[in-house]
């Protein structure tokens, strides 16, 4: 099936990829990339070659003095009002003016229990200073 009319035609397209596109100004989706896919490819790129002349497998022949860096691009910025407007009590932006009750049934157990304490965690606590005041008495026994 090769002719010279293929052969002519084959090098048509390929003199116009070399030259930057397919005609009509239409850039080869290889060639196409977003910012964040240049951005990983550079970073995987200066990656590769940190790995390669650490290895001692690649050496650098040209220093190149034009570097940007991941700090370069950062941008550092200095807040001095670090309270939002709702916390700082200047304004208001709720129509309840009084302070709203957490337990809705102060005669609920939840409510008895939290209030009293539990019968055990008294127990528990009443031990454990019964335990603490016979250590020091004991401390205490030998320095007369």
């Amino acid at each position: 099936f090769e002719s010279d009319k293929t052969r002519q035609r084959e090098a048509e397209m390929e003199k116009k990829r070399r030259a930057g596109g397919l005609g009509g100004g239409v850039v080869p989706r290889e060639q196409r990339m977003s910012a964040r896919k240049s951005a990983l490819r550079d970073d995987q790129d200066a990656w590769e070659e940190n790995r390669l002349l650490s290895s001692g497998a690649a050496v650098r022949g040209d220093v190149d003095l034009n570097v940007t860096t991941e700090d370069d691009t950062r941008v550092t910025l200095l807040v001095h009002q670090v309270k939002p407007p709702f916390l700082d009590g200047r304004a208001s932006f709720s129509t309840i003016r009084e302070a709203v009750p957490t337990v809705r049934d102060a005669t609920s157990d939840f409510a008895k229990m939290a209030r009293e304490g539990s019968v055990t965690l008294r127990m528990l606590r009443e031990k454990k200073d019964k335990n603490a005041m016979r250590q020091k008495f004991w401390e205490l026994g030998g320095t007369k």
